[in-house]
């Protein structure tokens, strides 16, 4: 059994929230999320559009061959057609195709396995059965995601090309402080699997868990201590992660100054 929820609140220095959360467990269990980039216009509607174009995805498209297994090919299919379809509807709102200049992170399970597709920056969490924490954070150099809009737009994905940004994936483990960092090229697929059989929580977020800024001194937080304290779940049921949410921002003793959508499963073994 997956118990599935979400959470998302807006960063004190925003006035526009421009993340965007959704999850279900039907027809299969699933999380999207997008962050939307502050330095563009309407991206809240952005991230709205490429969620719920990868909703529809996910509810419509067979996603696993005759086999069971979702082939390696879901990830860049997925994102050509949630970007390609969330074009031509942008375009009949009115709005200019950078509104579409966000994040796409999806999770979702099929058979005894879960998959998470990054499409740009953030964080994917998971817990073992032994309650070790662990997690990546997706990030690129110069703060620069490269975004599924650029695939619409060849003048700004040359652009972005001649910017030489690199992608980075750092591996941390909460218990010890291991640390350990990949970097390779900006347009590298991003995906993960996880067994279901070896984890309790998979979760994924924006990088608004990297925005918490201590009131004191002005600098910011330990990305690894935020994360534990929002994965300190002591009932599992129901609202899990937005329990545990609305707690951690009353306890943590810093401001978050960016949005932060959080979302995930727990799987009951």
């Amino acid at each position: 059994m997956i118990n599935v929820d979400n959470f998302l609140s807006i960063g004190k220095q925003h006035k526009v929230c421009e993340d965007y959360i959704i999850s279900n467990s039907k027809p299969i269990p699933y999380v999207i999320l997008s962050d939307g980039c502050s330095s563009s216009k309407d991206t809240d509607m952005g991230a709205r559009i490429i969620c719920h174009l990868a909703k529809q995805f996910i509810k419509y498209r067979r996603l696993e061959d005759i086999s069971g297994i979702v082939p390696t090919d879901t990830y860049e299919k997925l994102g050509s057609w949630v970007i390609h379809n969330a074009e031509n509807i942008a375009r009949g709102m009115g709005l200019d195709k950078t509104c579409l200049d966000a994040t796409l992170i999806v999770l979702f399970s099929i058979g005894e396995k879960a998959y998470v597709y990054v499409y740009g920056d953030g964080l994917v969490i998971y817990i073992d059965n032994k309650n070790v924490k662990k997690f990546y954070e997706i990030s690129y150099s110069n703060n620069a995601p490269y975004y599924l809009s650029y695939l619409i737009d060849p003048f700004r994905d040359d652009l972005y090309y001649d910017m030489k940004n690199y992608k980075s994936i750092i591996f941390n483990k909460i218990e010890g402080n291991v640390k350990e960092e990949d970097n390779s090229s900006y347009d590298n697929p991003t995906s993960f699997i996880f067994s279901l059989e070896e984890y309790s929580h998979i979760l994924i977020s924006s990088d608004g868990l990297g925005s918490f800024i201590n009131k004191n001194n002005f600098e910011r937080e330990d990305l690894s201590l935020i994360i534990n304290e929002f994965t300190l779940f002591k009932n599992t049921k129901g609202e899990f992660i937005k329990r545990r949410s609305k707690k951690a921002l009353k306890d943590i003793e810093a401001q978050n100054s960016d949005d932060i959508s959080i979302g995930g499963f727990y799987i009951e073994n």
